[in-house]
């Protein structure tokens, strides 16, 4: 790994690091003013508005220099979140919050598409395994520590002075991304034969037809639908951790378990990748996670030291198979498409979540929690049978071996 890549890293923890704290201060102070759950939940729908329209995204990324957009990112949060530390110091006010999310979020989700392509950029792609590994293990370890400090911080802090320093990590991550220099900037206008006069609509139109034309889609249908299996666990759980008579205190410490289990799959992702073939570690990862959680609904808390172990295990695969998914859409486009591809990614993947939570809180009220964690299981597990006997899928080579579609 280069000198650019652990500048580029660095910045991605500051401005996560600044999203989080943003998301958490909105979520609990709209809440904490109004005592209003509807606006609690517009909060929670402006946030997820951004993922959802991020597929117009993709076309302006792939175009133009990523450092510099990433560059005029940085600084428009900087002077959003800047703003809003002064207008909240003086107005404690549930709408003007509510009418920021919008625009700081928008401009939050437009970095992912943007480093995701920059990455290529910065390291070699026989070094792509390892770097969305550190990548994965890093955002997953800042998220462990944030989850832990978000409420330290709301206690003593308020909530202009946290927004300020969400500003500060800001300014961090633009300087960081500053003085990232000497790498192969690879954008559409970069290459001889096309045509700078293309318009957007042209370019958005000919990342759609790469998906559905290449082997993109081989691995995005399953993707797809296992986020939208994951919103019914998370409905789900919380429900089972209810009739299984844990308080808050375990519920809070399972997803603790799971969040470690994550950060150990990051870890060991690029050791497991090298060693089998994507479309078999995609059966048996699935495979795994579908019987755990099957065992885990019906042993329910009977088995306390089990069920501990099974919570860790569980992601544990989930979080080798993230990174192989992100490396996988990276490697296999052709470099100036990677921002169409994730973005679409993004923007379908976004999509199932509402359809699960509401299908999961279906199976939560007419069945029970730990019926709709037995029936999540069976789903994963089918998923695999079905992965299995698929030829396309199945006969999918080692990742590093992957490039360009070949």
């Amino acid at each position: 790994m280069n000198a650019n890549f652990f500048k580029l890293l660095v910045a991605r923890i500051n401005i996560n690091f600044a999203d989080s704290l943003f998301y958490v201060i909105c979520m609990w102070s709209i809440y904490q003013i109004s005592g209003n759950e509807l606006l609690t939940g517009l909060a929670g729908a402006l946030f997820s508005i951004p993922e959802i329209i991020s597929i117009f995204w993709g076309p302006i990324v792939d175009k133009y220099d990523k450092k510099k957009l990433l560059l005029i990112c940085c600084l428009l949060e900087i002077i959003f979140m800047f703003i809003m530390t002064l207008v909240m110091a003086k107005f404690n006010n549930v709408y003007i919050l509510l009418f920021s999310i919008p625009f700081i979020s928008c401009v939050s989700n437009l970095t992912y598409p943007i480093e995701n392509s920059f990455l290529l950029e910065i390291v070699s792609k026989d070094k792509m395994i390892k770097a969305n590994s550190v990548m994965e293990a890093a955002y997953t370890g800042m998220d462990l520590i944030l989850n832990g400090l978000s409420g330290f911080l709301l206690s003593i802090f308020s909530i202009s002075v946290i927004m300020g320093q969400s500003t500060v990590f800001y300014i961090f991550a633009l300087l960081l991304v500053l003085f990232i220099v000497n790498y192969k900037s690879n954008t559409l206008l970069d290459h001889k034969d096309y045509n700078q006069s293309t318009k957007y609509i042209d370019d958005f139109k000919i990342g759609m037809e790469y998906i559905f034309k290449n082997k993109i889609l081989i691995l995005l249908c399953p993707l797809v639908l296992v986020n939208l299996f994951n919103a019914i666990l998370t409905v789900g759980l919380p429900i089972f951790v209810s009739e299984s008579g844990i308080t808050s205190f375990g519920y809070g410490g399972i997803l603790t378990l799971r969040g470690i289990g994550y950060l150990v799959g990051t870890i060991f992702s690029e050791r497991i990748a090298n060693k089998y073939k994507i479309g078999k570690l995609l059966v048996m990862a699935y495979i795994i996670i579908g019987g755990i959680w099957i065992v885990i609904a019906s042993f329910g808390s009977q088995f306390l030291i089990l069920e501990i172990i099974l919570f860790i295990f569980s992601n544990f695969f989930n979080g080798v198979i993230n990174v192989i998914y992100g490396t996988y859409f990276q490697i296999v486009p052709p470099e100036n498409m990677v921002a169409r591809v994730y973005t679409i990614n993004m923007t379908l993947v976004t999509l199932a979540m509402p359809a699960g939570s509401i299908l999961g809180g279906i199976l939560a009220k007419m069945f029970g929690g730990t019926f709709t964690l037995l029936i999540y299981g069976v789903m994963i597990f089918v998923l695999a049978v079905v992965m299995f006997f698929l030829k396309p899928i199945r006969n999918l080579g080692y990742l590093e071996n992957l490039n360009n579609g070949k």
